[in-house]
């Protein structure tokens, strides 16, 4: 009888204050975020973080979708989110950018589509090969450099294995929860970049680079439009251990123990230098490759480079990658761009190491 009480009352909970929650697969964790959005911009209003076993999703598709959507329901009701359907994530070796053009014939803007109808829409005249679905797509403000020749609208086409996104509806099936729309973490990191200031002139180059426990990625803009994409090596280290224990310490996630703050927050503090000549060396070949392509006497130079992701949070990397390559290095800000409610409670990860989740913020209507 309680039991059928609460979960009522979960229900008329969902009614009144209810919003879709962005859920993030990784393949150590899985995120949680909830936004309010207004005329005040977005704000966040719920974030957690709960480690997977190993195997549960291998890069970032599910590989055990019953029992993953089993414990994103108990997450949701111990952390006692109202969720109102679901926005998916697809972390970056689960998803590629193509490159789409449209022409309208009236001269206006495209007829994009948007929402639920992109996980059914067969692509353009034969752009997308078949086994492959569009996630998301984000409509740039014209070509980027590295496509010049190109007429009409341009969109970046986010694609993934029509298996994966069957993976992922069995997951959310299993959590009974509605998947409303899946989007990728590139567009969530270039929607907090294209909210942030502008300031690189001409063609130098911007560097993103993402580092998750798994795999880095790296993402080079030109006049504010992506322009190279292509995935790395993780940072060698116990980042994954780290964050763990740094969940740990705040209780977070189903296994509630006794949060520890103080120690939550001297231990990013207390980790020294990580060894990141492999893949600066890495990061160095591919801005190289990239300027070659360009032609002699044509070549961007390097802006800044902007790091996001949980090896951020590294206190000494910024420094220590710039000081390797030579190149401006700095952290990206989602704060800059999402406010945090006192509701939302402590992070479970420093800002930086939630730019996935943060940057869906941007793309989450009303």
């Amino acid at each position: 009888m309680l039991a059928d009480l609460d979960l009522l009352w979960q229900q008329l909970r969902c009614l009144w204050l209810g919003a879709p929650v962005v859920v993030e697969l990784q393949d150590h964790a899985l995120g949680l975020a909830q936004f309010q959005t207004g005329p005040q911009g977005p704000r966040l209003r719920h974030c957690c973080i709960t480690p997977l076993p190993t195997g549960a999703v291998v890069a970032g598709v599910p590989r055990q979708p019953q029992a993953i959507g089993e414990l994103l329901r108990d997450l949701l009701l111990d952390e006692a989110i109202p969720a109102l359907g679901a926005i998916g994530v697809l972390p970056g070796p689960a998803h590629q950018l193509r490159l789409l053009e449209l022409d309208s014939p009236d001269g206006g803007n495209p007829p994009w589509p948007s929402g639920a109808d992109l996980l059914a829409w067969p692509g353009l005249t034969g752009d997308i090969p078949s086994e492959l679905a569009i996630a998301d797509l984000l409509p740039l403000a014209g070509p980027p450099l590295s496509a010049r020749g190109r007429e009409g609208s341009c969109a970046l086409a986010a694609v993934t294995r029509r298996g994966s996104v069957d993976a992922w509806a069995a997951t959310f099936d299993a959590a009974e929860l509605e998947l409303l729309q899946l989007d990728v973490s590139t567009t969530a990191l270039l929607r907090l970049l294209a909210d942030g200031p502008s300031d690189v002139a001409g063609q130098a180059l911007v560097v993103l680079l993402d580092l998750q426990p798994d795999h880095s990625e790296l993402l080079l803009l030109q006049q504010g439009l992506p322009c190279y994409r292509r995935l790395l090596g993780p940072l060698p280290g116990p980042l994954e251990q780290t964050i763990a224990r740094e969940l740990e310490l705040q209780g977070d996630g189903l296994e509630q123990d006794e949060p520890d703050a103080d120690a939550a927050d001297g231990l990013w503090e207390s980790l020294g230098l990580v060894d990141s000549e492999a893949l600066v060396r890495d990061l160095i070949r591919c801005v190289t490759f990239f300027q070659r392509q360009q032609g002699q006497g044509t070549a961007a130079p390097v802006a800044r480079i902007l790091l996001s992701g949980p090896g951020a949070c590294f206190p000494q990397l910024s420094a220590q990658i710039s000081q390797q390559c030579g190149w401006p290095t700095a952290l990206l800000d989602p704060l800059a761009s999402v406010a945090v409610l006192p509701e939302a409670g402590r992070l479970p990860l420093p800002a930086v190491g939630l730019t996935h989740l943060l940057g869906m913020a941007l793309g989450v209507e009303s």
